[in-house]
């Protein structure tokens, strides 16, 4: 799973929210710290439950918030990143949600707003429309020539001939029930 991340157009003091969020996360037990070359508040160290990180990124108009937990092998042997969904992690990931909504709800009162997320653009590629030329190489290009003529022995072949007339002569048969012509002249009576 990745990482939970939500971004927040915000044009207010940076330097305030980013103090509020430091205060209130230290209370909880975080600290502030460089983790995998990443600014992060991190809480835990794997012995009895996996640590649990927040990273806020601020840019010129916005800020990024992320949260996730490492699931750790050993402690400090970390090998993998949970989001905030799902059932891992389930018993730490309560209050890891309680602690992002606070922090949004931080943003919310200090002027920041959740940008809509944008859909992937998608550029076509531009294809050339006009004819090809051919290079000088293709135009030079002569394709083989066959030979349809039969070979000596294709035009030796002779097909076998055969006698369309029936080898018995054509009879017509009897007709099954007799025929008996009417006596007295065809005249019943």
């Amino acid at each position: 799973m990745s990482r939970y991340s939500k971004t927040f157009a915000f044009n207010a003091s940076k330097e305030m929210l980013y103090g509020s969020v430091t205060q209130y996360l230290v209370s909880e037990g975080y600290k502030e710290t460089d983790f995998d070359s990443e600014r992060v508040f991190k809480k835990g160290n794997g012995i009895m439950m996996g640590p649990t990180f927040i990273k806020m990124a601020f840019t010129e108009d916005t800020v990024v918030l992320e949260a996730w937990m490492k699931f750790a092998l050993l402690p400090g042997v970390y090998v993998s990143e949970i989001g905030l969904t799902g059932f891992a992690g389930a018993a730490v990931k309560g209050p890891l949600k309680e602690r992002v909504r606070n922090i949004e709800n931080m943003i919310f009162q200090c002027g920041g707003y959740e940008l809509e997320p944008q859909p992937a653009q998608y550029n076509a590629p531009q294809y050339n429309t006009q004819p090809v030329q051919p290079t000088p190489q293709q135009a030079q290009y002569n394709a083989p020539q066959y030979n349809a003529q039969p070979t000596p022995q294709q035009a030796q072949y002779n097909a076998p001939q055969y006698n369309a007339q029936p080898t018995v002569p054509y009879q017509e048969a009897p007709s099954a029930v007799p025929y008996y012509p009417p006596q007295n002249g065809g005249n019943n009576g």
